[in-house]
């Protein structure tokens, strides 16, 4: 996905491993982005930006990552957007089918089913109230055993565990300098 982001300045790149041309030592210039590089992801949300407000999409004043389309007669579509990734919650079938219409003519859509994982949060829809509440349970457990579970592996600490703390300095109230 991020290679179809116009690049925003000129930008070389070593040839390909076993690319060979008749002049070894060239450099490739970029003309779209390339994941890896660093404006890579601002570049390809720029670039999903200008779409999603080209086809009528309002992005949340609050959170850059949410849009919504009013499609009048259609109904909404609301969207997050997460890097390459895109959530839907449509009011209708046709607001979903003529935003996968225009939203197409740029991007590949894959998907289409119901989501029933997002960005590592469970979603679901209660059908009684017609909500979606998510769940982060299993990314906050992922998150918790990658960064924050010590019990096997402890970490260093830079200070002496053993040690008491120095008193905090004492407030002087005698105005001088």
């Amino acid at each position: 996905a991020f290679t179809t982001a116009d690049m925003d300045r000129e930008l070389y790149v070593e040839q390909p491993h076993g690319y060979e041309t008749s002049s070894p030592g060239h450099s490739c210039l970029l003309h779209k982005s390339l994941e890896g590089t660093k404006q890579a992801g601002y570049l390809f949300y720029k670039n999903t930006a200008a779409i999603l407000e080209s086809i009528g999409g309002i992005r949340c004043d609050t959170d850059p990552c949410l849009w919504c389309i009013d499609y009048k007669k259609d109904g909404k579509i609301f969207l997050g957007v997460f890097v390459d990734d895109l959530l839907t919650i449509h009011e209708t079938d046709a607001a979903r089918h003529r935003f996968e219409r225009d939203y197409g003519k740029h991007f590949t859509i894959t998907g289409g089913q119901p989501t029933e994982q997002f960005v590592g949060m469970e979603v679901t829809r209660d059908n009684t109230t017609g909500a979606y509440p998510i769940r982060p349970k299993l990314y906050i457990e992922r998150t918790f055993e990658k960064h924050l579970h010590t019990a096997e592996r402890p970490r260093a600490t830079p200070f002496d565990t053993g040690a008491d703390a120095p008193a905090p300095p004492r407030a002087s109230h005698d105005n001088k300098p």
